[in-house]
């Protein structure tokens, strides 16, 4: 027994004395220490985020949370407007890449030389540089056999990826993600989807491989459900929404005008169980439930229950003079009451009537 042994033990004694049952740490991915081959950006999967973990598990804890693990845009690193189903390839850590002789040694180096020291975390050189990265990567592995049969049953386990990957490949192709402005039969660029393959199934390797070591300390390793869809998935599964609809959080103590989140509603009318709207919610639980041992749930209510209210067209906002601004009648308190729903009358659980539209 070592001593680290030794010392998780009087820790869990202790936690147990106390009638604590799990001592958790919550940390975003970004979070995780920088080590040696950091291109501005953490990752739980690389040996010093390795190490750390060895040592909270020393201190008695019992569990790791992570934040959502999706692919967030250049302009907004939020991981809670990420995808909910893909995966980040920014939290792909690249020197076991080296090790494992998929990458050259002499690339990384360059782009961590390369990194902006004045800033601690330099996510946009990042997602840049990560992505150029992996595209080495892809481009001397995608045609290798093995690979080719470890993406045949990933792709099978997740039939969802193909959408996804032809989505990159109009990204790729368009120059830019905001699928709002794309022309009505937009180009494809076929190596951006097999790039955006293989990149899922390197982060999915490596979280398996950090899984592992982590439970072998005794520690369990939690995910992060958010409540909100991506800008890409209001695209891809755009049927499944409530046409003119966005959730928010309602007005509060804490926040007495409302939280406008903006994110699109499911429609109830596919909630049913075996509906399309009800497979899309399986499927995003399935996702994060597989190679998790639990997860937190972001906003319950807004899974339950969620605060709808009708889109409006974007209007100047007289309170914080942006444009567009306030598009939902939830937030700006220039615009007057929203009107009934009629759409959602079949489907509201709550009154009108029982409604306070002030803070007491």
């Amino acid at each position: 027994m070592t001593s680290t042994d030794t010392t998780q033990q009087v820790f869990r004694v202790a936690l147990r004395r106390l009638g604590i049952e799990r001592l958790v740490l919550s940390i975003h991915q970004a979070s995780f220490p920088a080590s040696h081959d950091d291109l501005g950006y953490g990752t739980p999967y690389s040996e010093r985020s390795g190490e750390m973990i060895e040592w909270l598990a020393g201190l008695g804890f019992t569990g790791v949370s992570l934040g959502p693990a999706g692919i967030t845009s250049r302009n907004n690193p939020s991981p809670y407007d990420a995808t909910g189903l893909s995966r980040n390839p920014l939290h792909i850590a690249l020197e076991p890449l080296c090790q494992a002789g998929l990458l050259d040694q002499r690339l990384l180096d360059a782009a961590v030389a390369n990194r902006p020291v004045a800033e601690r975390v330099a996510y946009e050189y990042a997602w840049v540089t990560q992505r150029r990265l992996l595209a080495e990567v892809a481009a001397t592995r995608c045609d290798d056999p093995a690979v080719i049969e470890r993406l045949r049953q990933l792709r099978q386990a997740a039939p969802w990826l193909d959408r996804e990957a032809r989505f990159e490949a109009v990204v790729a192709a368009v120059g830019h993600d905001d699928w709002q402005h794309w022309p009505s039969s937009p180009p494809e660029q076929a190596q951006a989807a097999r790039d955006f393959l293989l990149w899922q199934l390197l982060v999915r390797e490596q979280h398996a491989v950090f899984c592992r070591r982590v439970r072998r300390l005794g520690v369990r390793v939690y995910a992060d459900l958010p409540v909100g869809t991506s800008h890409r998935e209001q695209f891809l599964f755009r049927e499944l929404f409530l046409a003119g609809y966005a959730m928010g959080a309602p007005p509060s103590r804490t926040n007495p005008e409302g939280q406008p989140w903006g994110y699109s509603v499911l429609d109830p009318a596919q909630l049913e169980p075996g509906g399309d709207a009800w497979q899309y919610a399986a499927m995003r639980l399935d996702a994060v439930l597989q190679d998790h041992d639990g997860l937190r749930i972001d906003h319950p209510h807004g899974w339950i229950c969620p605060w709808s209210t009708a889109r409006t067209i974007p209007i100047p906002c007289r309170r914080c003079n942006r444009e567009p601004a306030c598009t939902s009648r939830l937030i700006c308190p220039t615009i007057p009451p929203w009107p009934p729903l009629p759409a959602s009358a079949r489907t509201r659980s709550i009154a009108p009537n029982r409604v306070t539209r002030t803070i007491g």
